[in-house]
């Protein structure tokens, strides 16, 4: 029993031995990493010269996507905020709004108060279909400009969601803005038609009337479209909400006799 025990701490003793040497071969086989000697620093800065010409050469040939490789190549080498606006920029401008709302949510993350970060993450949002996230990004931006405009866009959104508490919160909030009685904004009746510059007010009036007539309150709907008229009378889209309405009424009528 005593020569068994006494193996088996031999053993023990060996196995610890070894894990120690282990450790320290390990340990100098550790490998320091590479000084950031002068010459690395005149490598770097010679190699970001280079992709800073390709990247203003793909932009004068219109080539995007070479504009964009050459962009993260000098983000990784140089780490102002500038070149990060400027990939989220050319991914915007080019219709890429996958690849921009990735740039545009990771600036964000180090620049919150990113005004024209929240505006392209919203109207990108809203390219893709995803209209929460152009709600959350617009709800964002309307915090820190109170813009008027945007508060509209909030609304749309909230109606086509079928969010109409919040839509019509937000309508309250848009007839109460101080600036509700000289805004304006451009709205197409539809793809055919042109842009048509109305009252922002009547613009309202005219959304809480749909909102109202997808809720079966007809005689507010009615209202609310003739308001909109009182304000802008040439206002396309409210007159044709309008006459549909009356159209309704009379083929519902004829149907009673």
């Amino acid at each position: 029993m005593k020569l068994h025990r006494l193996i088996t701490l031999m053993l023990l003793i060996g196995m610890l031995s070894a894990i120690k040497l282990s450790a320290q071969n390990n340990k100098q086989e550790v490998i320091p990493p590479y000084p950031d000697t002068t010459l690395s620093k005149a490598i770097k800065q010679e190699y970001l010269k280079v992709q800073k010409k390709a990247y203003r050469m793909a932009l004068t040939n219109q080539d995007f996507m070479a504009a964009a490789n050459a962009l993260y190549c000098i983000i990784v080498l140089d780490k102002k905020m500038a070149w990060k606006d400027s990939l989220a920029n050319l991914y915007f401008s080019n219709g890429a709004f996958v690849q921009c709302m990735a740039v545009a949510r990771g600036i964000l993350l180090e620049a919150p108060d990113n005004q024209r970060m929240l505006e392209m993450l919203a109207i990108s949002e809203d390219s893709t279909g995803n209209l929460k996230g152009a709600i959350d990004a617009y709800e964002r931006l309307y915090t820190q400009t109170q813009n008027i405009q945007i508060l509209y866009l909030i609304a749309t959104f909230q109606y086509t969601l079928k969010r109409y508490g919040e839509c019509e919160s937000s309508i309250q909030n848009l007839l109460n803005h101080p600036e509700i009685n000289k805004a304006t904004i451009s709205i197409k009746e539809s793809k055919d038609h042109p842009l048509q510059e109305v009252p922002l007010k009547a613009a309202v009036l005219n959304l809480r009337g749909v909102m109202l007539k997808e809720l079966n309150k007809k005689e507010e709907a009615k209202k609310n479209f003739e308001e909109a008229l009182q304000l802008f009378p040439e206002y396309i889209l409210a007159k044709g909400n309008l006459e549909e309405m009356k159209k309704a009424d009379g083929n519902t009528s004829k149907k009673k006799k």
